[in-house]
């Protein structure tokens, strides 16, 4: 039996750094780091255990957050457009607002996401989360049913409501904000997108 005692240990021996990983214990305080990259040189934090053994993630989960209507999209008028961009980090999920589209989320990596969408109206009105939908001018409850990720109706006078799913999605996914076209009551709208697995 042999023993080997180091405090960086390089895993891999490609010529493209990235592809190597460095298994690092030099801060001698209990904690250890796994990196992207040649020892001594790395350049991506993958995971890191603090002194007390718990693990965090060196990525940070991909998270969109959205608030305030800003109407719908002219030629997509049924999707819902954002005015205030809360938070947007990672690289899993693309946002993209357009004045004629309206808002949409393209999921970039497969995985697990959780998404909600909060909305109001000065009256009852159905709204939700339309997935790959091309009825992009149709009321979400008149819409292909396999399209419709998630429905609700909003409780009329400027009550908010909010619908949400957790599902699996693919790359190439796109998720929007879908509604009848009518015009927000207030600034209830909200919507949040995160990958969760």
């Amino acid at each position: 039996m042999s023993l080997i005692k180091a405090i960086k240990a390089q895993l891999g021996l490609s010529v493209t750094p990235a592809n190597n990983f460095t298994l690092d214990t030099s801060a001698d305080n209990g904690t250890m780091k796994l990196a992207r990259g040649n020892a001594g040189a790395t350049t991506q934090d993958i995971l890191t255990v603090d002194a007390d053994g718990r693990i965090a993630q060196g990525l940070l989960p991909a998270c969109i957050r959205l608030n305030t209507a800003a109407g719908y999209g002219s030629t997509n008028t049924k999707i819902r457009r954002f005015t205030n961009m809360v938070l947007n980090q990672g690289n899993d999920i693309t946002y993209a607002d357009s004045a004629t589209l309206g808002a949409s989320f393209t999921i970039n990596k497969t995985g697990v996401y959780a998404v909600s969408y909060s909305d109001a109206f000065a009256s009852s009105q159905y709204f939700g989360l339309s997935l790959n939908s091309a009825q992009l001018t149709t009321d979400i409850q008149s819409i292909t049913v396999t399209n419709i990720l998630k429905i609700g109706v909003t409780g009329g006078v400027g009550s908010p409501q909010t619908v949400s799913d957790t599902a699996y999605f693919t790359a190439g996914d796109v998720i929007r904000a879908h509604t009848t076209g009518v015009s927000a009551s207030g600034p209830a709208a909200q919507f949040t997108i995160t990958r969760v697995a």
